[in-house]
């Protein structure tokens, strides 16, 4: 992907493009029918966080599937991201040069409403994430961070500046669990 002028103007035209608007209402866990997680997979640890969304969901009888950008040269060799059914990866070859992820791999992902949409990527936004997060239907949206042009209902942060994306994971899993 070329970072340049050009690049951020059809970035902002292809966000544009996506009709969004979203009223959150606060769904309980206990509740829920399908849940979706989206993450950066060059984020350190973000793979065991994955795993506790996962098993939490599998446990709850809810319907889970994650979105894992994986955007670096060589990929995330984490078993995780490769063999858990429901997980779908999208790399570097997968989108277009100004960050566009192709049809096939994302429709998936963003054909079928959501009832909770967890965002766990943290750090630099990325394009890629910014657009599914946009074209995703999704009851309440939670965040892990601010984010410009994505509005999340609930945003979850850790205790601290070093807070683990396992801890964080836990602590939207609680919250969640808390909701009536």
């Amino acid at each position: 992907m070329i970072n340049c002028f050009l690049t951020r103007i059809m970035q902002a035209r292809a966000l544009k493009k996506i009709p969004y608007s979203h009223h959150g209402k606060y769904v309980p866990l206990a509740s829920a029918r399908r849940t979706a997680l989206v993450v950066n997979a060059s984020d350190p640890g973000i793979a065991a966080a994955v795993d506790i969304f996962r098993k939490e969901m599998a446990a709850c009888g809810v319907d889970f599937r994650c979105i894992c950008v994986d955007l670096g040269k060589e990929p995330v060799d984490d078993p995780v991201f490769a063999s858990s059914p429901g997980i779908v990866r999208i790399l570097r070859k997968d989108i277009n040069w100004y960050g566009l992820p192709r049809e096939d791999i994302s429709g998936g992902f963003t054909d079928k409403p959501y009832d909770i949409l967890t965002d766990m990527s943290s750090g630099k936004r990325i394009f890629t994430i910014d657009y599914l997060l946009r074209r995703a239907s999704a009851s309440l949206r939670i965040g892990t961070g601010p984010a410009d042009t994505v509005s999340y209902d609930m945003t979850v942060s850790g205790t601290g500046p070093d807070t683990s994306p396992e801890e964080l994971a836990a602590n939207i899993i609680n919250y969640l669990k808390t909701i009536h």
